[in-house]
């Protein structure tokens, strides 16, 4: 975290240099890369808005995408929609769920027991309790209530045995080879998208809203690096879009939750994520560079 992108470079490169390496025998001994950051080639970017699993965005996270796509093609990047819907929901599904719920939260509550300030901990620690008979039943009611990840998750195959556990990290590792492998094929440099379907939630209500998480889930399943820059502010036709049943049409609980906390949004930061390949990481940070330099100057005028 820092308060810029320029802070996130100066971090990157202390990271990545003989001090460290020094400190820290197990980091691998690579400088940042000037070249990389400071190149001016034009890159391949695919962007999308919607991942068709999770919660839909609002109206101002919408436009905060769009808004970057245009900046970036403004300045000589070829930017392109992708579809990764299936890979966003096998990542929740298959991998993240599957592993934090193996032991079925048993070092959560370890860490909880003296610490009563974590509500979304403890909706967590609820979900991973669901007793294995029950989840089959549950996740039917989020298919029929429109659910899809909500659903996947409860009907995930829990893992229960050291086989299981083996068996899993295989699967990942072949998941995260047929990413890179769709990466390719699509001859992708930075992929942008929402880290969240929404503006900043209400403390309240955090704990409910655990599963809006699945946009940043990808990357940390994959362990790509990504990063977040803010682009716009929520405006005041954002909020009256968002409460307008006829142009955010909220289904899920999840969706009428967000379209509820709109009313005083207004001025709120909205961000993108920029997400590379593994070892990219400099051309993360000079994507969300140049996103900063041709928006921030912007920002007060909204």
């Amino acid at each position: 975290m820092g308060r810029d992108v320029t802070s996130l470079v100066h971090f990157m490169r202390a990271m990545l240099g003989p001090d460290i390496w020094e400190l820290e025998p197990a980091v691998p001994p690579m400088t940042f890369n000037e070249e990389m950051f400071t190149s001016s080639t034009p890159l391949h970017i695919g962007y999308f808005v919607y991942n068709n699993c999770a919660t839909k965005p609002v109206p101002a996270v919408e436009r905060a995408v769009l808004l970057a796509v245009r900046t970036l093609q403004a300045l000589g990047h070829t930017v392109e929609e992708i579809d990764i819907k299936d890979f966003a929901l096998r990542a929740l599904a298959d991998h993240l769920f599957k592993i934090l719920t193996a032991d079925r939260a048993q070092a959560y509550e370890r860490l909880l027991r003296y610490d009563n300030s974590c509500e979304p901990m403890k909706a967590f620690v609820a979900f991973c309790k669901i007793p294995d008979w029950l989840r089959p039943i549950l996740a039917r009611v989020e298919e029929f209530m429109g659910n899809p990840l909500e659903a996947a998750t409860l009907k995930a195959r829990q893992l229960r045995t050291i086989p299981d556990w083996f068996q899993q990290a295989l699967d990942l590792q072949e998941f995260q080879q047929e990413f890179v492998k769709y990466w390719k094929t699509q001859k992708l440099d930075i992929v942008i998208g929402p880290v969240w379907p929404s503006p900043a939630n209400t403390c309240e209500n955090i704990p409910k809203l655990l599963g809006l998480g699945s946009y940043c889930s990808l990357w940390n399943v994959l362990n790509f690096p990504a990063g977040v820059v803010p682009v716009t502010k929520v405006t005041v036709s954002d909020v009256e879009k968002t409460l307008d049943p006829d142009v955010y049409q909220a289904k899920k609980k999840s969706e009428k939750m967000i379209q509820a906390e709109a009313r005083g949004s207004e001025g709120l930061p909205v961000t993108v994520q920029v997400a590379g390949l593994p070892y990219t990481e400099e051309m993360v940070l000079r994507v969300m560079a140049e996103l900063e330099a041709a928006i921030t100057p912007k920002l007060g005028e909204i």
